[in-house]
């Protein structure tokens, strides 16, 4: 998975965010006895470049795709040197669902900027994790991601009240990414949705003629079907995860 574009030499990331240094690793995780340190910044995953926490976390997750992760080659700076280091991480069950997980955390990273750098640098992180999510929606169309990571209500009460014991930064960074969660889910090609309005746009500037009143009625009701079904997935996963058996 390539989510983010590579980073440009002088690219600062967004306190908001976790950037791609290792700041702990788990005694019991899978990452222990890799040569990974402590303070190593990740560069390349397979010779691809990530400049963030959650491009590394989407590579860690791709990597155990077909239920058994394969071994990733990690690019890594260490006291000014590029050092490979070879990584495997494991299946871990979160809930009901089965992940791919490296037992890594990663470090904050608050950097100054001037009013124009933040309104630059919030565009380019907002494009990013729009892909990101994209990418993520993408696989569990393919099959290569659980539909058990869906969260409803009680994944995000949870997450928001982990996020606010973590800080103001942390919980602001946390409202944003459901805000833009929520944007790109809103633009998806759905009847209902803002996407399915574009769709039937396109439709009309390719065709010359609008979609048929008849078809817009049948395309609404399976839209809403859909929705139906995601937001029944969504609640039915928060109650397995919360109030299943432990």
């Amino acid at each position: 998975i390539d989510p983010f574009p590579a980073p440009k030499p002088g690219d600062k990331t967004l306190g908001l965010g976790l950037v791609a240094r290792v700041g702990t690793i788990a005694p019991d995780g899978a990452a222990v006895g890799s040569g990974l340190r402590v303070n190593d910044l990740v560069l390349r995953i397979d010779g691809k470049p990530v400049d963030d926490a959650t491009a590394v976390r989407a590579a860690i997750v791709a990597s155990g795709a077909n239920g058994t992760p394969r071994a990733m080659s990690w690019e890594v700076e260490r006291d000014g040197q590029v050092v490979v280091v070879p990584v495997t991480a494991r299946m871990e069950t979160s809930g009901d669902a089965s992940v791919a997980r490296a037992g890594i955390g990663f470090e904050h990273g608050i950097v100054r900027a001037s009013a124009l750098e933040a309104v630059q640098l919030g565009a380019v992180q907002t494009w990013r994790q729009a892909k990101s999510r994209l990418q993520i929606f993408a696989m569990m169309f393919t099959g290569q991601l659980s539909t058990k990571v869906i969260g409803g209500p009680g994944t995000i009460a949870v997450a928001a009240s982990a996020s606010a014991q973590a800080g103001l930064t942390q919980f602001v960074g946390f409202l944003a990414m459901v805000s833009l969660g929520l944007g790109v889910l809103n633009l998806l090609p759905i009847p209902m949705l803002d996407g399915g309005t574009l769709l039937y746009y396109l439709f009309e500037g390719a065709t010359g003629r609008p979609v048929s009143e008849l078809w817009q009625i049948w395309l609404q009701r399976g839209g809403a079907l859909i929705l139906l079904l995601l937001m029944t997935l969504a609640l039915s996963n928060d109650v397995v995860r919360y109030l299943g058996p432990q």
